[in-house]
C-alpha cells in the first residue's frame, strides 16, 4: 500500500527545513514515500513508522563523512506522522539548535536516537528513563554516547536497566554530581574494574548495579562515599558480580542505609563489626 498523502506533504515538509549537502534525501521524491530512502511504513496501512536517517558515515572519510551530515532545523510536520515509533538523527550536525519541544508529543515514538547529532537543550534534564530497551543494536554507541552525556548537571534520575549492551562501564557517571538514583542492573555484559569514582557522588540515594560483571574491590567506592559531609545512600545493590576483596568498616558509616545487597559475589572477609550501626538496615 502506498503512504499516505498526508504523511508524505509532511516528509516533504521535513526535508525543506534539512540541509543535506550530500543529497542523501535525493530519493524523496515520488508519490510513494514508503520506498523512499529512510522511511519505513506498516504494509497494512501506509502509516509511516519509522525514520532512519543517521549519518551512515560517521567516522569516515568514505563519502565524505562531514558532507553526509543532515543539518538545518527540524519541522514540526512530523506530528503529521501518527504511528511514527522510531526516529534516529544521529551523528549528523544540527550545530547546537534546541531539541525541539514538539518531539515530547509524538505519542507513538518509542524509540529515539540523537547520540552525536550536536542538538542542545538537555543540560536541564533531571530524569532519564530507558530502562528495559533492547540497546544491543546500539551497542557500538552506548559507551561513546553515554560518555558525552557530562552536561548533564542537573540530572537527579537514570535508568538503564536491563539494555542488553556490552561494554566496560562509562566513565561519564562520575560526572554527574547531582544525581540520587542510579539503575544499571540487569546488563549482564557491562564488565570491568568496579568504579571508585562513584564514591564521589555523594547525593546518592539509590545504587543498582546487580547482575552485571563488575569486577575488583569497592573499598575505595565505600570510603569516597562515608568521607561525604552527609551520606544520603539509602539502596545499596551489588549482588550477582564479580567483586572481591574486603568489606572495609566505612561500610558502617553509611548511616542512612536501609538496603543492602552484596550476594553472588566473592568478598572474602568477614562482615565488618561497623555494620552494626546501621540502624535502619
Amino acid at each position: 500500500m502506498d503512504c499516505l498523502e498526508v504523511e508524505k506533504e509532511a516528509l516533504l515538509k521535513f526535508k525543506q527545513g534539512l540541509t543535506d549537502p550530500s543529497g542523501r534525501l535525493s530519493s524523496w521524491v515520488g508519490e510513494d514515500c514508503c520506498k523512499w530512502r529512510g522511511v519505513s511504513c506498516y504494509n497494512r496501512t501506509g502509516c509511516v513508522i519509522k525514520l532512519k536517517l543517521g549519518n551512515p558515515f560517521p567516522n569516515s572519510l568514505e563519502g565524505d563523512g562531514t558532507v553526509s551530515e543532515l543539518g538545518g532545523e527540524i519541522n514540526p510536520s512530523l506530528l503529521n506522522l501518527k504511528y511514527l515509533n522510531y526516529l534516529d538523527l544521529s551523528m549528523n550536525n544540527f550545530e547546537g539548535m534546541e531539541i525541539p519541544k514538539f518531539i515530547r508529543s509524538l505519542g507513538k515514538l518509542r524509540y529515539l536516537n540523537l547520540s552525536g547529532a550536536s542538538f542542545d537543550g538537555l543540560s536541564s534534564l533531571k530524569y532519564l528513563n530507558l530502562g528495559g530497551i533492547d540497546l544491543s543494536k546500539a551497542a557500538a554507541y552506548w559507551l561513546q554516547t553515554v560518555n558525552t552525556l557530562h552536561s548533564l548537571l542537573d540530572l537527579v534520575y537514570l535508568d538503564l536497566n536491563s539494555n542488553n549492551v556490552q561494554c566496560g562501564f562509562p566513565d561519564a557517571f562520575q560526572n554527574f554530581t547531582s544525581l540520587q538514583l542510579l539503575y544499571l542492573s540487569k546488563n549482564s555484559n557491562v564488565e570491568g574494574e568496579f568504579p571508585r569514582t562513584l564514591g564521589n557522588l555523594c547525593y546518592l540515594r539509590t545504587l543498582i548495579l546487580s547482575v552485571n560483571k563488575l569486577s575488583g574491590e569497592i573499598t575505595e567506592f565505600l570510603n569516597g562515599l562515608s568521607a561525604c559531609s552527609y551520606s544520603t545512600l539509602e539502596n545499596l545493590d551489588l549482588g550477582f558480580n564479580k567483586l572481591i576483596g574486603n568489606l572495609p568498616d566505612s561500610l558502617g558509616h553509611l548511616k542512612n542505609l536501609r538496603y543492602l545487597q552484596l550476594r553472588s559475589n566473592a568478598f572474602h572477609s568477614p562482615i565488618p563489626e561497623s555494620i552494626g550501626s546501621l540502624s535502619s538496615l
